[in-house]
């Protein structure tokens, strides 16, 4: 099998987002907004992506390998409590969160099932726990600008126009232009995110 072009796609969503992510990144002179980051807990990952979830439905589904694929959890009974409410006995759920324009391509649609895929894995290895945490936002900026770039859902719906002008001058509060934010919904409209933190 080739790996080249599924290498090419991921390095075509990851390097840009990395390098607007990093301390480094070009900072626009409007940008009144900073954000510090720190690595996440593996319950805040948990309530960060559920919360993602319910809060962009027409973009995101959650769901676990234990559920869509029948795998045993990951750890004993001590650990990852939090999913003992979602019926677990024992261990962790092996989320996984999938970002598709949904509006644009229905599940199950030609579409849908056409849009290329990009694998985004957190892949804790060993004391090297930023990877969870970076896709895990990594998800949150995707979707948060793909919401913002639907709005308004119409120009007579004086809220939703408020909304659209809100949520673009947060984003470029942050730092994040115009353009950029074009083209971070580009890639939420343009394929299949799969990410596992």
């Amino acid at each position: 099998m080739d790996l080249l072009p599924l290498l090419v796609a991921f390095l075509a969503l990851q390097l840009p987002l990395s390098a607007a992510l990093t301390t480094g990144s070009r900072v626009t002179a409007d940008q009144s907004s900073i954000r510090t980051f720190h690595v996440l807990s593996s319950e805040e990952i948990y309530h960060i992506i559920t919360d993602l979830a319910d809060r962009y439905p027409e973009f995101a589904t959650l769901t676990d390998a234990q559920t869509e694929y029948g795998l045993p959890s990951a750890g004993t009974e001590s650990d990852c409590p939090y999913d003992r409410a979602t019926g677990l006995d024992a261990g962790c759920r092996n989320y996984i969160l999938t970002i598709q324009d949904k509006t644009a391509h229905p599940d199950g649609s030609p579409s849908s099932i056409s849009l290329p895929e990009v694998f985004l894995s957190g892949c804790l290895h060993g004391n090297e726990r930023v990877g969870p945490s970076s896709v895990t936002e990594a998800a949150s900026l995707l979707l948060e600008v793909a919401a913002c770039v639907a709005l308004p859902t119409s120009p007579d719906d004086k809220n939703s126009v408020k909304d659209a002008i809100s949520c673009r001058e947060d984003l470029n509060a942050r730092g994040i232009d115009d353009a950029q934010r074009r083209w971070l919904a580009r890639l939420v409209s343009t394929r299949r995110i799969v990410i596992m933190p």
